[in-house]
């Protein structure tokens, strides 16, 4: 801005030798304006310096100029004629050419767009009635920077501190600013006692509040355009910037988190994502398509793009919160759980060879890997996922077989898909109606079972009771399904499996329509069964900090993550695709409290990917209006 001001005020003027003039007449008010009416003599040096102003004076030996510093300064500077190539008297394109070379777009802040386009009407101009002049070339590349300014002015954008910001984004930096303005005042030794330093203060806790709550109003009106347009890049970091800036800087700058939460309404912020994703996935953009699959056919590709990542919830103080619109980039990852059978080739490995190339940096020297399920018969089944393993045994196994464990987002992803499913089974969001391996699910398959092959008690002997009344027998007993993992590539108890092969048991008989542990994807036993490692340490606040792309989880920390429910599991919200677990009394063994191995895990495969081309225009999806973002 200082730059415009200073060339609509500054008077230098330069010469165009052998180029047609024009007069100041012929030009429009505005550019008229910027071409003094008195005459202008230029004096081109030998060494081709040139001198512009009024002359004032003029003997044998030498010119005398009244050259304009500023706009209020003016000098008189003297000439020697021995040193003097040329004296031109200028013409109103020159000058105006020479008023427009001092143009240059602001490298730090934005320009109001009312600005830009008065300028660009002065290029514009120029370029139209002066176009033979040797200035046309750069003047030309002057107006193209303005323009491209213009258009990003045009979209909503703002540059601040040289880095050009979308409303929100642009918003939150002035609130940052206002707030490292407001830090600065506090430090100040007359902070308490100086009344205009305290109205000062208060005017900007003030201007900062009300930013603040112009947000939403502003996130509103900008979206609708954004996705309309299937700007889905940049919708998303808008969402990202406005999420970020109620749930870490409203809170923490105001002081006092407890009166600000109360009257925060947080499922704003989740139907807003939701709608969001909502048209981005009806949208159905073209995803990224790996380079080159892997060869191992157990292994399932989960494309790359956004999704949903957090649980309904609106308390800040619950770890899943806030949801939260992520980026994870295309990869597979196992679609069963890894075997003990698996896992023993691991061992076995390690103990045979001392190989310790695959293990963690944080694990302890000499590290013995042996599952602590394989000291309990009913878990150590080949087909059984391994079971009782820590972290840092899943890390090694996985670089043993060229893969590593997935990120939390990777899982809730290939759980979840792009569907805000809660649970990863496909058809429902209710864990009532799955035969996942967890209580609930175990007792569906008990149910049906003595549905489809009812138990005859055997006749017992009479019975007789009080007074002599013959008593009936007793009913059998249920039938009962031991507590146990699954084979990996089973999604049905062993006593199921044997009925139906006998001829006994139909599941797809069933009179309720039960549905099995499968995700969107493909994925096997991601809601029960074992619980599964992921490669992110916990943090109860991660979520209000993680990265739009790829995030990886906190830098420190003690507890891992591991992800999905057990075969322990008693609750259906434990087998939720958005619950986070960690250990605590044993934070690092795969168990519970009381010992029970319950923690197994799967692998993933970070791949290459080649970007695909944009959807033609016309297969933009409808607009979406600002009525439809507030539902």
């Amino acid at each position: 801005m200082k730059n415009i001001i200073a060339g609509l005020c500054l008077l230098s003027f330069a010469v165009a030798l052998n180029c047609p003039a024009i007069e100041r007449s012929e030009l429009s008010p505005e550019a008229a304006a910027l071409v003094p009416a008195t005459d202008i003599t230029i004096v081109v040096l030998k060494d081709g310096t040139k001198v512009e102003g009024i002359k004032t004076a003029e003997t044998p030996e030498k010119v005398t100029l009244k050259v304009k510093k500023s706009a209020s300064i003016s000098m008189a500077k003297e000439i020697e004629k021995v040193n003097i190539k040329s004296i031109n008297k200028a013409d109103a394109g020159s000058m105006l050419a020479s008023r427009l070379l001092t143009y240059k777009v602001d490298s730090t802040n934005s320009l109001p767009e009312q600005t830009y386009k008065k300028v660009l009407a002065l290029f514009d101009e120029f370029l139209a009635k002066c176009a033979t002049l040797p200035e046309a070339t750069e003047i030309k590349k002057i107006r193209e920077d303005f323009g491209d300014e213009l258009k990003r002015v045009q979209r909503g954008m703002t540059k601040i501190d040289g880095e050009w910001l979308t409303p929100v984004c642009a918003a939150v930096k002035r609130f940052n600013l206002a707030t490292e303005q407001i830090a600065t005042l506090q430090a100040r030794p007359d902070f308490n006692t100086n009344q205009k330093v305290k109205d000062f203060y208060a005017g900007l806790l003030e201007k900062r509040r009300v930013a603040a709550k112009s947000l939403p109003k502003m996130i509103q009106d900008h979206l609708p355009r954004l996705i309309e347009n299937r700007e889905f890049d940049e919708a998303i970091s808008e969402v990202k910037a406005f999420l970020d800036f109620w749930v870490q800087q409203v809170i923490k700058s105001e002081g006092r988190a407890e009166e600000v939460m109360q009257g925060m309404d947080f499922d704003y912020l989740l139907r807003m994502q939701k709608n969001i994703m909502a048209a981005y996935t009806a949208s159905r953009p073209v995803a990224e398509k790996p380079a080159r699959m892997p060869a191992d056919k157990n292994m399932i590709y989960i494309p790359g793009g956004y999704f949903l990542m957090g649980g309904d919830v609106t308390d800040p103080k619950n770890d899943a919160f806030p949801a939260h619109i992520v980026y994870v980039s295309p990869f597979v990852i196992d679609k069963y759980e890894v075997t003990n059978e698996e896992y023993r080739k691991f061992v076995d490995h390690v103990k045979k060879t001392g190989d310790s190339s695959m293990e963690h940096p944080a694990a302890g020297l000499l590290k013995k890997h042996d599952a602590e399920g394989w000291n309990t018969p009913n878990l150590a089944g080949d087909k059984q996922p391994v079971a009782g393993v820590d972290c840092f045994d899943a890390y090694a196994y996985a670089k043993w077989v060229g893969k590593r464990l997935p990120t939390e987002a990777e899982w809730e992803k290939a759980a979840r898909g792009v569907d805000l499913r809660v649970f990863p089974w496909c058809g429902t969001n209710s864990a009532a109606i799955c035969a996942a391996n967890y209580a609930g699910g175990r007792d569906l398959f008990v149910k049906e079972i003595d549905r489809q092959i009812p138990k005859v008690a055997p006749e017992p002997p009479a019975r007789v009771g009080l007074f002599g009344k013959k008593e009936p027998p007793p009913p059998p007993p249920p039938t009962v399904i031991p507590a146990k993992p699954w084979d990996v590539d089973k999604l049905m108890p062993d006593l199921a499996i044997r009925e139906t092969e006998a001829g006994k048991f139909d599941w797809n008989q069933r009179e309720t329509p039960y549905t099995n542990d499968v995700s969107a994807y493909g994925l096997y036993h991601m809601g029960g069964n074992v619980s599964e490692w992921v490669s992110d340490v916990y943090s109860n606040g991660y979520y209000g900090v993680s990265p739009l792309r790829d995030p990886a989880g906190p830098r420190d920390g003690v507890m891992h993550v591991y992800r999905g429910g057990s075969y322990l599991s008693t609750s259906p919200s434990e087998l939720s695709s958005c619950l986070r677990g960690f250990t605590v009394d044993k934070p690092k063994s795969g168990c519970t409290a009381d010992g029970r191995a319950f923690v197994g895990f799967r692998c993933a495969k970070s791949l290459d990917v080649v970007a695909q081309p944009a959807v033609p225009p016309a297969q933009k999806p409808s607009a979406v209006s600002p009525a439809t973002l507030k539902k």
